[in-house]
């Protein structure tokens, strides 16, 4: 732009000086023509360069490069990780049986593939390098004393001669750690009223039973023959199951509950029988004794598989197994954590 503009202030320079020249000449009397002047103009000026004025070009803003971020992966923990509602007692089983070789999810929760691990490996016998945490293995003598049972069964006036049944029977069917050894207490505790009492007692009025057994008595005046009369009683509501004949046969009373947990029906005492090697006669009369009240239980507590609910201290799953659903489920519960307690606090 200023090289412009000093270019027309040379042009009218040049213009004016042209003019002057001309006056000059007039005064001497010449008179110039248009091409005296340019020829004057000539002589005085030099060539005039107007530079041609680009118009300003805008700088190239290159635009700044863009930085995408790789997303963030989350370091996902190594090893099992327990659901939010699973259960710590599950989850350590779970690991346990995992060890074992178990095709499992350690998550906590018991579902249908845990459940079949665990019988599965019921069998094997647990040992102090497999056991569950604070499941330690032990032989019954270490864990159940006199003194023990004493605290537990305080209505119980035998507790000498139950420690020594207990110690002897135990082992036998691997109820050996504290967890088991607590679980099969409390279960028989709530059974038997803390082993005192090793039959079943069937003295029902005509309103216990329409509500209790309503499938076998429809009404109070259906049952009212059967008021306060025990043998009637088992023959009718323990009549054709369980391995039983019909009413008439009598074996409702004659296969009724014993033993610690109520070993009932005539299929479950035969194959009692043949476990311990004795008839069936035989074996009915043993039930009735203390030793074969607790071996009674022992058996049918290993057939059932119940040590497995014992590991993980699964007492919902133990009771169900025993009782048919989960009735005394909360005393049940309480009782194996008063044995458990002790147990554990005898042993320091």
């Amino acid at each position: 732009m200023l090289k412009g503009i000093k270019n027309w202030l040379e042009v009218a320079k040049t213009v004016s000086e042209v003019l002057a020249e001309k006056k000059l000449l007039e005064k001497e009397g010449i008179t110039a023509t248009m091409e005296d002047l340019k020829s004057i103009a000539a002589t005085k000026v030099n060539p005039v360069v107007v530079e041609e004025v680009k118009p300003a070009v805008a700088e190239e803003v290159k635009p700044e490069p863009v930085v995408v971020e790789s997303p963030k992966v989350e370091q996902k923990p190594t090893g099992p990780v327990m659901s939010p509602r699973g259960d710590p007692k599950v989850f350590e089983l779970q690991k346990e049986l995992i060890a074992k070789g178990a095709k499992i999810t350690a998550d906590g929760l018991m579902g249908p593939a845990t459940k079949k691990a665990q019988q599965q490996f019921a069998e094997k016998p647990v040992t102090s390098d497999t056991a569950p945490a604070a499941c330690h293995t032990a032989s019954a003598g270490d864990c159940v004393t006199a003194d023990l049972l004493k605290k537990l069964f305080p209505t119980n006036k035998n507790c000498d001669a139950l420690c020594t049944a207990l110690c002897t029977i135990l082992p036998k069917y691997e109820i050996n750690t504290p967890n088991r050894i607590a679980a099969f207490l409390a279960q028989c505790e709530h059974e038997s009223g803390g082993f005192t009492v090793l039959q079943e007692n069937l003295n029902y009025s005509a309103e216990g039973l329409r509500k209790i057994f309503p499938s076998r008595f429809a009404t109070v005046a259906a049952a009212q023959p059967y008021h306060r009369q025990p043998e009637k009683i088992a023959n009718k509501i323990y009549c054709d199951r369980m391995g039983n004949g019909p009413e008439s046969s009598g074996e409702g009373y004659k296969f009724r509950g014993r033993g610690a947990i109520q070993l009932t029906g005539k299929e479950n005492y035969s194959n009692f029988a043949k476990s311990i090697g004795k008839s069936l006669d035989e074996t009915v009369a043993y039930c009735e004794t203390l030793e074969g009240a607790i071996c009674s239980a022992a058996w049918f507590w290993t057939t059932r598989k119940l040590n497995v609910c014992a590991d993980c201290g699964d007492i919902l799953s133990m009771t169900k197994k025993i009782n048919g659903g989960t009735i005394g489920l909360e005393s049940r519960k309480k009782h194996y954590e008063e044995a458990l307690y002790q147990i554990k606090s005898s042993a320091k």
